[in-house]
């Protein structure tokens, strides 16, 4: 049997046929691929918004643990760190190295470094003195940046489209160049739009039981997918990132009617560790909001989207291989005598075990802590 002819869904052409990651590999560490774009097209997306949407969400792909699909490491991202007045940058790629090596910063006209004490005494020509700024109680704040503007860039915008266009097009089966779907094309690639916004292929959904309903179906840190149909027949792809902020896309920019009841498929979900499940059709207006300060919705919009950045980031996240390999490591020390080294281990500073501090603590409760560790969310 032969194989059906395909053409590439952006240009037509028929060579260097390649496969597309639906969502960009540095927003999942699941696999969603389709075999229907062109190698030219392909390169396009990822130097014209992809790349600088990556560095956007440097902060909470870094904490998703997200592996780049090439080298198979999680990308690093510069952490910002106050340590009671005094803010450090660190590099970082895995949360353990939070307690790694040292940070910089400055205070007044005075450069310092922060880091674990063992660390230090480490160096050469280490003295005491040098410990200026340590102390056995101190308050540690690890700070995120939240922009909405990140969220409503032309590069975001884009990407989203893109995502949106090629999962209509994989559900659909859509394995060819069709003129129907040219403005939502052209947005994509040439940033093109032949009228005066794009408000007429994108918009952010504004629809609160809809957000909450995405939420109650998907993972904290997933995305989630629905195909939709509006009353007179146009057809537009729901689809939510990383449950921060949720898009509509439009397949075909047609007027839109206002307070019309839209159908909604099911969910699909793409997990935070990579994993696929489905959910029910949820509840959710979606009308097409009328409003005299349109604006006023969506800073309530962003001002949630904050809260559950602030969620996400608060969350840990651990898979249940991973979780077993710790358990049983945990029992291993525990059943010995415990030195310092492996306490620190237990609690965190070397392997990340945080879920199991409690347990530890119930075996050592004659030793405590005295580092206090905090996150919060600037919003910008």
């Amino acid at each position: 049997m032969s194989r059906a002819k395909i053409s590439c869904i952006y240009c037509g052409s028929e060579e260097n046929i390649t496969e597309s990651d639906i969502v960009p590999d540095f927003l999942t560490n699941g696999k969603l691929r389709r075999s229907n774009v062109c190698k030219s097209c392909n390169e396009k997306c990822s130097k014209r918004f992809e790349s600088k949407v990556s560095e956007d969400l440097r902060d909470i792909t870094n904490h998703l643990d997200i592996k780049n699909s090439k080298s198979g490491k999680i990308p690093y991202t510069i952490a910002t760190i106050d340590v009671e007045g005094t803010l450090f940058s660190k590099k970082i790629t895995t949360k353990s190295d939070f307690f790694r090596g040292v940070a910089t910063g400055e205070r007044g006209f005075k450069k310092y470094q922060f880091g674990l004490v063992d660390g230090f005494k480490k160096r050469k020509n280490f003295t005491e003195e040098k410990l200026e700024l340590f102390r056995n109680e101190m308050e540690v704040t690890r700070q995120f940046k939240f922009s909405e503007n990140v969220f409503r860039s032309n590069e975001m915008l884009r990407m989203v489209a893109k995502i949106c266009y090629e999962y209509y097009c994989r559900v659909n089966s859509i394995d060819v160049y069709q003129e129907e779907y040219k403005e939502v094309r052209e947005f994509i690639i040439d940033n093109k739009v032949n009228k005066p916004s794009y408000a007429d292929l994108i918009e952010i959904v504004v629809d609160n039981s809809l957000c909450e309903n995405i939420h109650a179906a998907a993972d904290i840190g997933g995305h989630a997918f629905s195909i939709g149909k509006e009353a007179y027949g146009r057809e537009f792809v729901v689809f939510s990132l990383f449950g921060l902020v949720i898009y509509k896309v439009y397949m075909k920019p047609q007027p839109n009617y206002p307070f019309l009841l839209n159908e909604l498929g099911d969910i699909f979900i793409i997990r935070a560790d990579g994993s696929r499940t489905n959910a029910k059709t949820i509840t959710g207006s979606l009308y097409k909001v009328k409003s005299k300060i349109p604006c006023l919705g969506l800073r309530e919009v962003f001002s949630e989207s904050a809260k559950y950045y602030e969620l996400i980031m608060k969350t840990r996240y651990m898979s249940l291989r991973v979780m077993k390999k710790y358990v049983d490591r945990v029992y291993e020390l525990v059943s010995m005598p415990a030195t310092e080294t492996q306490f620190d281990a237990l609690l965190g500073y070397k392997d990340e075990r945080l879920l199991f501090a409690s347990l530890v603590l119930m075996k050592f409760q004659e030793r405590k802590r005295s580092l206090i560790l905090k996150w919060t969310i600037i919003q910008t």
